[in-house]
């Protein structure tokens, strides 16, 4: 009996050891820990700096019509919302560009069909842009109308956890949603393969 054992106890941990989908998550965080580290390096470069620039400024522009649209009369200039009571500088880091280089190399970095992943990338670009505008819409008239000590706990508090718990679920509901239209497939061919 204990000779049993023993095999029984070998073959369970040489099982644990082929078991094919952890092979898959180390790859899954492999790629995600060294593409993201390698992307958001690059976000520190001096010549990144410059290619973001119209970024920043495209955000302030929008944000500016927008908040406009609520009474208020700013302008934008460059990366600068003004107006006569407060002025907002969006700088690098409130571009959104982090959660979005995560989000694309987890979708990216996940095993399903590369047109869902590219659908995942683009709507998901999308929305964290559009949480973004948000972000720099509520921060402007945070600035104005509250203290500075409440702007700071939304600007550097609220809005990270906001990006970081929005990040996340947007990759979880493309996940969610990629596995199901992989299964459709699946389930389409078998059909197909049936008849």
């Amino acid at each position: 009996m204990g000779k049993k054992s023993k095999k029984k106890k070998k073959a369970a941990k040489s099982a644990k050891h082929k078991d094919p989908n952890r092979k898959k998550i180390f790859k899954f965080l492999f790629l995600i820990i060294g593409l993201g580290t390698i992307l958001l390096g690059v976000t520190s470069t001096d010549w990144f700096m410059e290619i973001v620039q119209p970024v920043l400024a495209g955000y302030a522009k929008v944000s500016s019509i927008i908040i406009n649209i609520f009474g208020e009369n700013t302008n934008a200039s460059l990366d600068y919302i003004t107006s006569s009571e407060f002025s907002l500088k969006v700088k690098k880091g409130c571009d959104a560009i982090a959660p979005i280089i995560l989000l694309a190399v987890a979708i990216l970095a996940f095993p399903s069909k590369n047109m869902n992943k590219w659908k995942g990338v683009l709507v998901g670009t999308l929305a964290l842009v559009i949480l973004n505008t948000i972000r720099i819409i509520s921060l402007y008239f945070a600035g104005k109308y509250l203290t500075k000590t409440v702007f700071d706990f939304i600007h550097t508090e609220l809005w990270q956890i906001l990006f970081i718990i929005c990040t996340l679920l947007i990759w979880l509901f493309w996940m969610k949603w990629s596995i199901s239209k992989n299964e459709e497939t699946l389930s389409l061919s078998l059909v197909s393969k049936k008849s």
